[in-house]
């Protein structure tokens, strides 16, 4: 059976750091505005996947990180606060919520924390919570490491290309490289 709680009891929204881009190192770390992926950085203030809200501007959208990220300030991180309930869960829940919907500015669109957090949701038993997260994590990390080897294989695009299309590299000698990598 599940549970019909305030949203604020389950997830809470807390609000990402200031990072202007004249400060950003450039590194491995996504760095999240409200839209999504909007640089990276050397650094990151989440040290796990998780979700990111956009707070001001695309207000209420959610997105996914799949590594560490930094969240600037206008969004909002999500840190669990039930058992059981983790990111990928909050994740899927958040995208149920409307929360596109929720603006409350109208110069510049924003998502209140407060109004956000007293959402009515169903949360359901802590059996079919781990069920579903563990499935999914399942899944997601399937996704992730598609896209791994998808960033890979287009760095060895374009590390090879450049070489074949100049005559400095033959077919032959690049299929003995890409064997070698084993790719």
């Amino acid at each position: 059976a599940a549970a019909l709680v305030d949203d604020g009891d389950v997830i809470s929204l807390e609000y990402g750091k200031s990072l202007p881009a004249t400060k950003r190192r450039t590194g491995a770390v996504d760095v999240f505005g409200s839209g999504g992926i909007s640089g990276t950085h050397d650094e990151a203030l989440c040290d796990q996947p998780g979700v990111i809200v956009g707070r001001k501007g695309t207000a209420g959208a959610v997105h996914w990180s799949r590594r560490p990220f930094f969240p600037i300030d206008t969004t909002f991180y999500v840190v669990p606060r039930a058992a059981g309930v983790s990111q990928i869960f909050s994740y899927f829940l958040l995208r149920t919520l409307r929360l596109d919907e929720m603006n409350n500015d109208s110069a510049v669109p924003g998502l209140n924390r407060n109004e956000a957090h007293s959402s009515k949701i169903r949360v359901p038993s802590d059996e079919r919570l781990v069920a579903f997260s563990n499935t999914a994590t399942g899944l997601f990390d399937l996704v992730a490491s598609t896209e791994d080897e998808n960033e890979s294989l287009a760095a060895t695009r374009d590390a090879l290309l450049p070489q074949l299309m100049s005559g400095n590299l033959q077919v032959k000698e690049a299929e003995k490289v890409l064997e070698d990598a084993g790719v």
